[in-house]
């Protein structure tokens, strides 16, 4: 039952309802709890769903002292080669960026690259999330131009693997555009804009959160 739930948990925080989440995984942790679990790959992925959904809620999640970072100790222990590490990985990356902890998380980031290059190779979704991670760092960091270059390629790369329409695709072209306007280049961020939310409201007329991006930059731009 707890593996379910936890899976659950991850359903959920990964489709705009955290709110759900935090039952589930007490529950999850009850039953864990119950049969002296402590170590099981289950009590890694409980651990990790519960320090993501901090950082999905909160305005401002913490680094130190969450979950995440010991899901990632106990995989880096006993579950060095499995996908659940390349993805707490990320999330702890996605993580440390939002508490302002960049170099804990370029750290991240860098060990990340190489466990996805080895594990998948050069071309694939995993490295194109990590080097979209990266140029949010570079964007916190005062480096527009890489961020924008970055996410460029994140937009390319995601239209080969996942298709011209993907929402991801529009998501990154969101980026850029912030990208653009950090730099000063409006005209340039105009047309992107309009190109891209044309696409948006072609495509995805009803994903609330490629809205709300949208809606943002839009305001920006006047």
């Amino acid at each position: 039952m707890a593996p379910a739930l936890t899976m659950l948990a991850g359903v959920l925080d990964n489709h705009d309802q955290p709110e759900l989440v935090p039952a589930l995984l007490r529950r999850a942790e009850r039953l864990l709890d119950g049969a002296y679990d402590r170590d099981s790959i289950e009590r890694a992925r409980l651990w990790q769903w519960q320090g993501f959904n901090e950082y999905v809620v909160k305005d401002q999640p913490r680094y130190v002292g969450n979950p995440l970072i010991k899901a990632a100790t106990l995989m880096w222990r006993s579950f060095p080669h499995s996908d659940d590490l390349v993805v707490t990985l990320l999330q702890t990356s996605m993580l440390a960026i939002a508490d302002q902890k960049y170099d804990a998380a370029q750290s991240v980031i860098d060990e990340l690259r190489v466990r996805a290059v080895q594990r998948y190779g050069e071309q694939n979704m995993y490295v194109t999330q990590v080097d979209v991670t990266e140029g949010n760092l570079d964007l916190r960091t005062g480096h527009p131009d890489k961020a924008y270059a970055v996410w460029t390629r994140g937009v390319d790369a995601t239209r080969h693997f996942e298709g011209e329409h993907h929402d991801d695709a529009l998501m990154f072209q969101a980026q850029r555009i912030t990208a653009l306007l950090s730099m000063q280049r409006i005209d340039d961020a105009l047309t992107l804009w309009a190109d891209a939310d044309a696409q948006r409201e072609r495509d995805w007329p009803q994903d609330d959160e490629l809205h709300a991006a949208y809606d943002s930059i839009a305001e920006q731009l006047r």
